[in-house]
């Protein structure tokens, strides 16, 4: 199956499994999506925090690897505009809610977004890292089931 993140498949195989899951469930089933959105998201952040010079000294201690503590220094945030670390935290929000069961109903169109944003610091992830990757300037929506 084609995938907007197939350029993740070869530098973070995990990453990729966890986002093509989360682009394959958009329509369908919208928390599923946003659960392997999240997961994914997670996998890139715990990579780059392992390998990119800038963030290492930010790592929180192993048992404070949360999510929203990856997300939280000013090293990763500096990476980014402050509109997609925004989008970056509503994702992680949704995909929390998609994990724990809350009473939110996620909608086709949260998932729809969520995957956007995915692919969105996924693209920026390989300008920063990698740049050997072809990634396609923007997601193909068609691609979502």
């Amino acid at each position: 199956m084609t995938s907007n993140f197939s350029f993740l498949r070869e530098p973070l195989p995990t990453a990729f499994a966890g986002a093509s899951k989360a682009e394959r469930y958009a329509r369908a089933d919208p928390e599923t999506s946003l659960f392997w959105a999240r997961k994914a998201l997670e996998q890139l952040l715990r990579w780059q925090y392992a390998n990119d010079p800038r963030l290492v000294p930010h790592l929180p201690a192993e048992r404070e690897q949360t999510l929203n503590n990856l997300m939280r220094p000013g090293a990763f945030r500096s990476l980014m505009s402050e509109g997609l670390y925004n989008q970056l935290h509503l994702l992680k929000k949704h995909g929390n809610e998609a994990a724990h069961g809350t009473d939110a109903t996620l909608s086709e169109t949260e998932a729809v977004a969520g995957v956007k944003v995915l692919f969105g610091y996924a693209h920026l992830y390989d300008r920063l890292y990698w740049r050997s990757a072809t990634p396609p300037d923007q997601l193909d929506e068609a691609l979502l089931a």
